[in-house]
C-alpha cells in the first residue's frame, strides 16, 4: 500500500520516470531474483527515453545465446547498470524485497548494483520499502531511511476492518465497539488484524469475543501459535494434512500450483509408484479447512504461505515443530522434501518396470506427472546440499 502511494505521488512529477517492483509476485517463480531483474527491464521497454536502448541491448544479449533464459543473472544485471547510469530522472520503487528467499549471493548482488546506480552520475533515485532485517541494515549501511510508526497505518486498519465486519452479521450492535478495539490492540499491523478477522468469525459469544479483544496484539508468533491449538483440535485426517502440507510449503523452494501440492502430499517414499487412492479429496477447499489462514491461493491456483514471517514460526518455533515431528523423516521438513522429489523423479514413481521400455510424450509430461517440473527443479538447484546427500540414505531405489 505504501510503495503504491509513493508511486502515485511521483508520477505527478512528468519529470521522472517510475519503475515499480512488487517483489511478493515473484515468489511463484523457480528464480524470482532473475524475474525480478528481467521485469525491470520489461517496464523500462514502456519508458520512451529508455526503450531503444533496451532493445538494442536485449537484441545483443538474444544473438549470444540460443534463449534468453539462459543468460546469466549476472549478465542481466551488468544490463540494467549499463542502460540506466547514463539516464537521468529513473526512480526505482521496490516493495517487500525481505519476502524474496533467494540466494544471498544474487541478493547481495542486485542490492549493490543498486547501490552504485543510486551514486552514479545519472542519479537514479531508488526507494526500498520494507521490513527492516539485519542482513537489509548491513546491506544498505549510510542510505537515508525512514522509520514507519505503528500509528501511521491506524487510520488504513479502520478503513479496512469497515469493510472486512460489514460481513461479519452476527456481531451485531458490537460491530462499532469491535472496531476500536481491534485498531486500538493491533499495535498497527495489518496482518494481525486480517488473522484477528478471520477468528471472529468462528467465535458466537460475546465473552468469546471480549477475550479476543482482551488480548490484543501480543506478536504475530502467540497468535499463530493461538491458530495452530484452534487448527488441532480438528479431525485426525486433518491434522495429518495439515501436519505434512505447511513445513512442505514453508521449505518450498517456491510456492506450489494446487495440483503439484496434492501430488507432492500423495507421494509415500516406501511405494514405487503414486497411488491416485492418496490424493486428497477436495482440493483447495480441504487444503484450507486443515491448514487455515497459514495458506493462501490466489486466482491462478498458486499456494503461498500467507507472510514471510509464517514461514519463520513454521520452521522454527517449538509448538509448530512438535506437531508435524512424526510425520517427516528425523522431524526435518528439508530431508522428507529431498526424499518426496527424489522418490518422484525415481523411474519407478512413472510406472516402469525392470526392463521394460517406456515411451513418454514430452508435450504432456506436466499433466501426467504435476509434480515434475517442480521436482526436476529442486533437485538440481539442491542436490548438493548435506539435507538432500542425508536423504540418500532413507531413498530406497536407483536413481
Amino acid at each position: 500500500m505504501l510503495s503504491a502511494y509513493i508511486s502515485e505521488t511521483l508520477k505527478r512529477n512528468k519529470d521522472h520516470a517510475i519503475l515499480t517492483l512488487y517483489c511478493n509476485s515473484y515468489r511463484s517463480l523457480n528464480d524470482p531474483m532473475y524475474a525480478l531483474v528481467r521485469d525491470i527491464l520489461h517496464q523500462a521497454l514502456q519508458v520512451h527515453p529508455l526503450s531503444e536502448k533496451v532493445k538494442g541491448r536485449l537484441l545483443e544479449l538474444k544473438s549470444q545465446t540460443s534463449s534468453m533464459s539462459n543468460i546469466a543473472f549476472e549478465t542481466l544485471l551488468d544490463a540494467v547498470e549499463d542502460i540506466f547510469q547514463t539516464n537521468s530522472g529513473l526512480i526505482f520503487i521496490i516493495d517487500g524485497i525481505d519476502e524474496i528467499d533467494q540466494s544471498r549471493a544474487e541478493f547481495e548482488a542486485f542490492i549493490h548494483k543498486v547501490n552504485s546506480l543510486s551514486h552514479s552520475s545519472a542519479g537514479c533515485k531508488v526507494v526500498i520499502v520494507s521490513r527492516n532485517t539485519p542482513a537489509l541494515e548491513k546491506l544498505l549501511t549510510g542510505w537515508n531511511t525512514i522509520s514507519i510508526s505503528y500509528s501511521d497505518s491506524l487510520h488504513d486498519i479502520s478503513l479496512f476492518l469497515d469493510e472486512k465486519l460489514a460481513n461479519i452479521t452476527h456481531l451485531g450492535h458490537h460491530r462499532a465497539e469491535v472496531a476500536e478495539r481491534l485498531v486500538n490492540g493491533s499495535r498497527g499491523l495489518f496482518l494481525w488484524v486480517d488473522l484477528a478477522v478471520g477468528e471472529l468469525d468462528h467465535l458466537r459469544t460475546w465473552n468469546e469475543v471480549h477475550a479476543l479483544l482482551q488480548n490484543g496484539n501480543r506478536g504475530l508468533d502467540a497468535t499463530y501459535a493461538t491458530i495452530i491449538q484452534q487448527l488441532d483440535t480438528s479431525s485426525q485426517g486433518f491434522c495429518r494434512i495439515r501436519a505434512r502440507a505447511l513445513p512442505l510449503v514453508a521449505v518450498a523452494c517456491r510456492p506450489f500450483r494446487l495440483e503439484e501440492l496434492v501430488e507432492l502430499l500423495a507421494v509415500e517414499i516406501s511405494k514405487g509408484f503414486i497411488d491416485p487412492g492418496d490424493k486428497l479429496l477436495g482440493g483447495w477447499n480441504t487444503v484450507s479447512r486443515a491448514c487455515g489462514p497459514f495458506l493462501q491461493m490466489n486466482e491462478q491456483g498458486i499456494i503461498d504461505l500467507i507472510h514471510v514471517s509464517a514461514k519463520e514460526f513454521l520452521l522454527s518455533h517449538s509448538l509448530a515443530r512438535s506437531l508435524s515431528h512424526d510425520y517427516l523423516i528425523e522431524g526435518s521438513a528439508e530431508a522428507e522434501m529431498a526424499c518426496l522429489c527424489l522418490s518422484y523423479l525415481n523411474i519407478m514413481a512413472f510406472g516402469r518396470l525392470p526392463g521394460e521400455v517406456i515411451r513418454l510424450e514430452v508435450a504432456i509430461l506436466s499433466e501426467q506427472y504435476p509434480l515434475l517440473e517442480y521436482a526436476s527443479t529442486y533437485c538440481k538447484f539442491s542436490f548438493q546440499s548435506p539435507i538432500v546427500k542425508l536423504s540418500l540414505r532413507y531413498h530406497k531405489y536407483t536413481l
